[in-house]
């Protein structure tokens, strides 16, 4: 008896529940075009949403050679809304009623998989922190390099292929370098010992472009949450670099006072590498958040005309970002 009841109440819940849920039905005519809510892309027509969250949304129809078709949808609890859009053709261009084009029938083909869209451009910005230190190689320098942080600040280009690949292009005004703390004795000119100690900041700015290539997967139906992975070159040209140097004291000549040193005539001017992240994006609005990390990998050396000071920059970066 309890079971029964139990099962009664099971299925009743069920299908409470499932009448409670909201779901989309889009076609257009001709089909094939890509299907835009809140700005946030989510398939090829035709195309059907289930579990879709009841509220109003901006809708957008967007197909080649057709101008995009916008309007403002509201989707009720517990109903299905379904909608027909025809999309008109460009002024001067043939409406092809009997037969779709070649280029029509391939995204046809590609709409069942869920794979093929038209690639669109967006754009944002960026802004973060670096946490940069010198690599130096193997070396019997009295040097220990320390963690120096930095803002970083830029914008970026998003190239989508598809739902699953994009291209991405940055600009940043960045500051990388590194600490340093020195501590040697060596035999002085006659005959005592001579000591030294301290410790400098060196700062370079740099105007940087990173060309990434990421991977995403999508999370759920509406709104799709990204998490991606990323890597790709970079390459950045020296604006600036001076050195705070502080706290030196010399056995012969005794303390000395902290002073400032532009140092920007032996630094290599390009720095280049590559560069590996994590990041997650968030619809909000019409635009989506982003929160991501990376660390970078210098591979030219920061000093040059010098075969006794080889070191390399290392950033580690944490960025927030808007994509419009």
């Amino acid at each position: 008896m309890r079971r029964n009841a139990f099962l009664i109440v099971f299925a009743f819940t069920s299908l409470q529940i499932a009448q409670a849920q909201s779901s989309l039905t889009i076609t257009s005519d001709p089909a094939g075009a890509n299907v835009y809510l809140n700005n946030v892309f989510l398939g090829i027509t035709p195309l059907s949403l289930e579990k879709q969250e009841a509220g109003e949304y901006i809708l957008r129809l967007s197909l080649e050679n057709y101008p995009d078709l916008q309007r403002k949808i509201v989707i009720e609890q517990g109903k299905n809304l379904s909608l027909r859009l025809p999309l008109q053709p460009s002024s001067g261009k043939p409406e092809i009623i009997s037969k779709p084009s070649k280029k029509q029938e391939k995204v046809k083909t590609f709409s069942t998989t869920g794979h093929k869209s038209k690639a669109r451009i967006t754009g944002g910005l960026k802004v973060g922190l670096n946490s940069s230190k010198y690599y130096r190689e193997a070396s019997d320098l009295p040097y220990s390099y320390t963690t120096k942080n930095a803002p970083i600040i830029g914008g970026f280009l998003v190239f989508e292929i598809n739902d699953h690949f994009v291209v991405q292009t940055e600009l940043f005004l960045t500051e990388k370098g590194s600490g340093a703390e020195w501590s040697y004795v060596s035999s002085g000119e006659y005959g005592s010992d001579d000591s030294s100690r301290g410790d400098y900041y060196e700062r370079l700015t740099y105007l940087e472009i990173p060309v990434l290539v990421k991977f995403r997967h999508l999370l759920g139906d509406y709104p799709p949450i990204k998490p991606d992975i990323y890597f790709g070159p970079w390459i950045g040209f020296l604006l600036h670099a001076n050195r705070d140097v502080g706290d030196v004291s010399h056995w012969s000549s005794g303390p000395i006072p902290r002073y400032f040193w532009d140092n920007d005539q032996n630094k290599s001017k390009i720095d280049y590498g590559y560069l590996f992240g994590l990041g997650i994006e968030v619809p909000i609005n019409k635009g989506a958040a982003e929160l991501e990390i990376r660390y970078s990998f210098g591979l030219s050396q920061v000093a040059e005309h010098t075969d006794v000071f080889i070191y390399y920059n290392r950033v580690f970066s944490l960025l927030v970002g808007y994509t419009f």
